[in-house]
């Protein structure tokens, strides 16, 4: 159902788009009206959370900018290309959310197929009337030479990627609809991960070839886009290479839970050939204006509330336990600011089209630092807290079910005197039981130390001493079983 209120007097709004959460919603309140449509109709389409759209469309600004603009931040040098993935259960809508959200790139590239095939049919024609054989080398040194650029790349390899890359006018986008797929291009002898993360960062890819001459790529300039489950995804994100090197840390991550989803509807919203001209139009107006476009800087005002944010997050960061929630903050401010840029360039788009002279082309403002800046603590740290704090209950599950089968096995050992009333408690050593659960929480016992924290009713983690065979005193890491699981204490509490 549609309501009363509107916006602009143009979209309805549906009444989904007020149960979105606020810093989603803001940042869409901050784009170009024709945007700020398109993503809700899409929403409304195929009946989605607005967010889904909304990291389509940053996917698409961000190659549309591409290489020609750059932010300026002190010695830094920042580019609109950003990392993004979408969890969620299958058949929620993910893919076509992208894929909608892309068309104008695909576009590019199918005009870009056109024109190499015209200029290959030109060749060949020229071949055939050649009027000696050294007319007919010298074209087809031509043909050899002719390279068909592209923008978007579905399933490469990195050495496919690299050189695609070296020919793309703007950049490539990456997109995959699962995730865990694109850690699978292994070039040889390196993960995959370590040119992404060169990649995010610009930095300079050299691939080696056994047979052909080397690829050296100067500027790389990468945007991905993948899908993956809630239960994927707590795996991947959980693995220590792309938590080592800070690849999963890059990225903005959209996160719907079950609870979530959108109530199913018969009578959705049906793009039209209109709206997808006004979108196309928009876009493809950026991808050809940014040519003209090289460098962007933040305000004054915008710089000071940027370092205010990165000194939160890195006491923040200082305060977090090891996990996969302290690279996220340590890397925060990159991502403000590739998402302030893209904002900033669709803002600047729209003032160019409507001739607004009082909008300040060269600088990033206050305003959309701040509303990135939400956005992407909504896509890292409260998703990384939505995705892992509904598996707490269920880890708490498995571990309490190990706790019983380990005292049924005898594995547990008992301390007098180590409660507060002076009765005893049941323990298990903390190595003990990693030797039980290393599989599940793949070898990682900094991983089970932080569930067990999570696990208060399960019990709590201490030390206690014990003689050696070599009459040494050691201090041993144990978990103390809560006596309110009656099947390890006997009770009927």
């Amino acid at each position: 159902m549609l309501n009363e209120r509107k916006i602009d007097a143009r979209y309805p709004v549906h009444q989904y788009y007020n149960e979105t959460p606020e810093a989603v919603r803001d940042f869409i309140e901050e784009l170009p009206l024709v945007l700020k449509e398109h993503v809700l109709k899409v929403g409304d389409m195929l009946g989605i959370p607005y967010e889904y759209p909304l990291l389509g469309l940053l996917t698409c600004s961000s190659i549309c900018i591409g290489k020609d603009v750059v932010l300026k931040d002190g010695h830094r040098e920042i580019y609109a290309n950003i990392y993004a993935v979408i969890i969620g259960e299958q058949g929620l809508g993910k893919s076509p959310a992208i894929k909608t959200m892309i068309k104008p790139l695909r576009e590019k590239d199918k005009q870009y197929a056109e024109k190499f095939q015209n200029e290959l049919d030109e060749l060949h024609f020229n071949s055939k009337v050649a009027k000696n054989k050294e007319e007919r080398l010298e074209i087809k040194e031509q043909m050899n030479s002719l390279v068909k650029k592209k923008i978007v790349v579905d399933d490469e390899t990195l050495e496919n990627m690299a050189i695609r890359m070296v020919n793309s006018p703007k950049g490539l986008l990456w997109f995959t609809d699962e995730m865990a797929s694109m850690y699978q291009k292994q070039p040889s002898g390196k993960s995959v991960t370590d040119y992404l993360v060169k990649a995010y960062d610009n930095e300079p890819w050299d691939i080696g070839r056994k047979t052909q001459e080397d690829i050296h790529v100067p500027l790389t300039y990468l945007t991905t886009a993948s899908t993956t489950q809630p239960s994927t995804a707590q795996r991947l994100l959980m693995t220590p290479e792309l938590q080592g090197n800070g690849h999963i840390a890059r990225h903005l991550i959209s996160v719907v839970m079950p609870d979530e989803e959108r109530t199913p509807e018969i009578n959705k919203y049906k793009m039209t050939s209109l709206d997808m001209e006004r979108y196309d139009e928009f876009m493809s107006h950026l991808y050809e204006k940014c040519k003209s476009v090289h460098t962007i800087k933040l305000s004054c005002e915008a710089e000071e509330q940027l370092t205010a944010i990165e000194f939160l997050h890195s006491v923040a960061r200082q305060e977090e336990p090891d996990s996969v929630f302290k690279g996220f903050h340590g890397k925060i401010g990159e991502r403000i600011r590739k998402v302030a840029l893209n904002l900033h360039m669709l803002k600047r788009m729209d003032a160019w089209i409507r001739k607004d002279q009082h909008f300040d082309e060269d600088y990033i403002s206050k305003e959309t630092i701040i509303v990135s800046y939400m956005l992407v603590k909504y896509l890292t740290i409260e998703a990384l807290e939505k995705l892992f704090g509904g598996s707490n209950e269920t880890e708490e599950d498995k571990m309490r079910e190990t706790l019983i089968k380990m005292h049924k096995d005898g594995k547990t050992e008992v301390l007098y005197d180590a409660a507060e009333d002076g009765s005893v408690m049941h323990y298990v050593t903390r190595e003990g039981l990693f030797d039980r659960v290393k599989r599940r929480f793949k070898k990682n016992r900094t991983l089970l130390k932080e569930t067990l924290k999570n696990c208060p009713n399960l019990g709590y983690l201490g030390q206690i001493s014990q003689m050696r065979n070599n009459g040494r005193v050691y201090k041993t890491s144990v978990f103390f079983i809560s006596p309110d699981i009656k099947e390890i204490y006997g009770t009927d509490k």
